[in-house]
């Protein structure tokens, strides 16, 4: 199993945040949204930009699908940790990733600073746990959205300390 992530940012912009985050897979680019994303049939037909909705794939060495988790929008990340439960569970065996290589990173115009998303972060969980409260029939996902950005906050931190 390789991981490799797919936006339709232009490479540039993912080879930016590839190297921000420190990403060990890479990040392909796919702007017309005519690549891959229309392979794998994930572009948000509710969303004017018909960017993809974060989607977590796996396939086999021919390309045919195994198993698929679609998120409910761009803010509903998947857990790389189910992707990883479910190909253990079937024995599908990981190999090495093959070295990232980039050209220069060229952040977008909108793009948060490192330093900048823990903030983001806290201030999204905040926001989340109050819609929660005010809208106990949404605490599932509020409460879903939170976790997310504990684990966005944990995965920062390293990056910040060093």
């Amino acid at each position: 199993m390789r991981i490799a992530a797919i936006s339709v940012d232009a490479p540039e912009r993912n080879a930016s945040m590839a190297t921000r985050l420190r990403l060990p897979f890479p990040v392909l680019s796919d702007p017309s949204r005519d690549g891959l994303i229309a392979t794998f049939d994930v572009a948000d037909a509710r969303d004017p930009r018909e960017i993809a909705v974060p989607t977590q794939v796996l396939v086999d060495r021919e390309g045919s699908e195994l198993w698929r988790r679609a998120a409910a929008d761009y803010a509903d990340r998947p857990f790389l940790e189910e992707t990883f439960s479910v190909a253990a569970a079937q024995g599908w065996a990981a190999v090495d990733p093959e070295p990232v290589t980039s050209g220069p990173g060229v952040p977008g115009p909108n793009a948060y600073m490192l330093e900048q998303l823990q903030t983001y972060y806290r201030g999204a969980k905040f926001a989340a746990h109050a819609l929660g409260r005010r809208h106990p029939d949404i605490r599932d996902d509020t409460d879903r959205y939170k976790a997310l950005m504990d684990h966005y906050l944990e995965a920062i931190r390293p990056l910040l300390e060093g």
